[in-house]
């Protein structure tokens, strides 16, 4: 029954950084847009809130929120709306969800 259990967090808790790491690259191409003067000011804002407040609610629902994972989401949710820190943030997310992939 526990492996069962088990099987069934880490799944959960890798659906969670796929999901997290779709954010911040989303948040990513959000800010490149709006450095480039490509979308409202107004959209990109609220589009950006969003996203910080969708991968908030991840780290919460990972079953360690103070793991690497939950680290790694924590972080992404922190950078500031720069295009380069958030490309950074999603390829650690990645990294983190290969290895738990391989595993």
């Amino acid at each position: 029954m526990l492996l069962v259990t088990g099987c069934g967090q880490a799944s959960s808790d890798l659906a969670v950084i796929k999901t997290a790491r779709s954010l911040a690259a989303e948040r990513a191409l959000v800010a490149k847009l709006d450095e480039e003067g490509k979308l409202r000011r107004a959209y990109a804002g609220g589009m950006q809130r969003a996203g910080v407040q969708q991968l908030l609610s991840g780290r919460n629902a990972l079953s360690q929120p103070e793991g690497a994972a939950g680290q790694a989401i924590g972080a992404a949710a922190a950078v500031r709306d720069e295009a380069g820190a958030l490309r950074a943030a999603a390829l650690q997310l990645a990294r983190i969800e290969a290895q738990r992939e391989n595993h």
